[in-house]
């Protein structure tokens, strides 16, 4: 599933007040990170940044060697083939699309060419699910993120509506929810998953995040339907990737793969502040305080409405016994069927066919795919692109390198340690 890019505009709106966005002549990292001025991060930061929460990212791996995410990684798992054992590794080689990810989340935000991650002082589990994730692999790292300790687990990634998989996704997400875990998912973008959201953001009981432009209004791109839960920032956002993707470590981009981390990052700041409350209570605060924009109420732009995290934080929200969201409700399972025979769904990049076509079922899901969320191009930032890549993610100039990537950080050796805790 794809992200865009977008202009840069000098101002946008957050609650009524014109905040600071990323100048037209924006030279470091922090000056790109207009999304922290329109929430308020560091207003919400002054509570807490994080401290104690894990984060899974479940994704294509992360980079252990990035500075802005030096001590932030804890061993995951991968799965599948292509992925190393703890899933420090970034398998995406054209996008690093799970190290933006967890930057967007977690990193440590040392000095102005650095990324400010929402909670920065949370930890991040990498869940890899390499370049060609299947239904089943997706299930599965659910699962052992929730039994390895994740509090929040963020999901970018995902393929068009359909409802083959109950057995898989649906019955990993109660699994999650009924062991006090929130989920967070990318809502998708219309280029590539059409217009309505995509699973699993789709399943009752995920925070399905749609994206928003820098004027904090419903982003054409973005996935849009009843499912939304909230709504954030998804254009020009910045973010680490590996050097071996972009020189200087840094990618501008659009899409609801961010708008997804960012949530995530905000569900981890509630969860560092108030440990004891349960998920529901997590999600509870997240949507009664999200600032409600289009239709009254919930509606499928914006979901309850625009994440709101310093009011998130706030003191004065009641307790919930009930979940605010609909839940998953697990239908028999099928004598002849378990849990994970259904057809594996793969993707390259772009929707990718199916191997097999035994029947109309199969033939149907031949046409969907797992895509992360994001366009890329293989250019120099503001450079057009190689004929026949999609000239929408920008990589940021050398000119960060050597103020960011001179040191490794406790690499010294080259090699990431075996375990930290």
């Amino acid at each position: 599933m794809g992200l865009c890019h977008c202009a840069v505009v000098l101002l946008v709106f957050s609650a009524g007040v014109l905040v600071p966005a990323a100048p037209a002549s924006a030279v470091t990292v922090r000056q790109y990170s207009w999304h922290l001025a329109a929430l308020r991060v560091a207003q919400a930061q002054r509570l807490t940044q994080g401290r104690g929460v894990v984060v899974a990212v479940l994704d294509s791996g992360v980079d252990p060697f990035h500075p802005d995410l030096r001590d932030r990684l804890l061993p995951g798992k991968g799965f599948g083939a292509d992925t190393v054992a703890n899933g420090w590794r970034d398998d995406d080689l054209k996008e690093g699309h799970g190290t933006a990810m967890a930057g967007i989340i977690a990193g440590r935000g040392v000095g102005e060419n650095s990324v400010l991650g929402i909670a920065p002082q949370s930890k991040i589990m990498p869940i890899s699910t390499g370049v060609q994730p299947t239904v089943n692999e997706i299930a599965d790292g659910i699962r052992w993120a929730v039994d390895h300790g994740a509090g929040v687990i963020n999901i970018s990634i995902g393929r068009p509506g359909t409802d083959i998989s109950v057995g898989t996704e649906v019955s990993a997400v109660r699994y999650a929810l009924d062991h006090n875990v929130v989920i967070v998912a990318a809502a998708g973008n219309s280029e590539r998953s059409g217009s309505g959201v995509a699973w699993p953001a789709k399943v009752p009981g995920v925070v399905a995040v749609a994206g928003l432009d820098k004027q904090l209004r419903a982003w054409p791109g973005s996935g849009h339907g009843k499912e939304v839960v909230l709504s954030a920032p998804a254009v020009q956002l910045i973010s680490p990737v590996p050097t071996s993707v972009a020189e200087s470590g840094y990618a501008l981009s659009d899409g609801t793969s961010g708008a997804s981390a960012i949530v995530s990052g905000v569900a981890a700041l509630i969860r560092s502040r108030y440990p004891e409350l349960d998920a529901k209570n997590v999600v509870n605060r997240l949507v009664t305080t999200a600032k409600d924009e289009g239709a009254a109420g919930r509606d499928a732009e914006y979901g309850f409405g625009v994440v709101q995290p310093a009011a998130a934080l706030g003191g004065n929200i009641g307790a919930v016994s009930q979940w605010p969201i609909d839940t998953p409700t697990l239908p028999p399972k099928p004598a002849s069927v378990g849990p994970y025979a259904l057809p594996q769904l793969v993707y390259s990049g772009g929707f990718s066919t199916l191997g097999l076509f035994a029947g109309a079922m199969v033939m149907i899901a031949g046409t969907l795919g797992f895509r992360r969320r994001r366009r890329i191009r293989l250019a120099a930032f503001n450079q057009p692109g190689p004929v026949g890549v999609a000239p929408h993610t920008r990589f940021l100039p050398t000119v960060y390198t050597a103020p960011v990537l001179s040191n490794r950080g406790p690499f010294e050796n080259g090699e990431p340690p075996v375990s930290r805790n």
